[in-house]
């Protein structure tokens, strides 16, 4: 999976260049390699607008990042999943990872 990870102050953008999230931990591995996991984040964001496709173990990618900020920040992290495909928000709602992320979905 090709990604670019942008830190801006406190915040970090993940840009995803890969149609899948299927379970390869490599988002979370490119965070291990920067050395970002450690670092205070208020906010995290992922740009899904190439994602056409995630199944069960990108989904616990996706919870597994939200623990790991969780855990290292403790006055605060929000996740959010941006330029979602709308079939992709349904699935993310259905398991509810609307309670730990925000969900903006892609304009069509």
């Amino acid at each position: 999976m090709d990604l670019k990870i942008e830190k801006q102050g406190n915040d970090l953008l993940i840009r995803l260049f890969h149609p899948r999230v299927d379970g390869d931990n490599l988002i979370l591995r490119e965070l291990e390699l920067g050395e970002f996991l450690g670092a205070p984040i208020g906010t995290l964001t992922i740009d899904m607008a190439e994602i056409e496709y995630i199944n069960s173990l990108g989904i616990t990618e996706l919870i597994n990042i939200h623990r790991r900020f969780s855990e290292s920040n403790s006055d605060g992290f929000k996740l959010v999943l941006k330029n979602v495909d709308r079939k992709i928000a349904t699935i993310l709602e259905l398991v509810d990872i609307h309670r730990i992320a925000e969900i903006d979905t892609r304009i069509q």
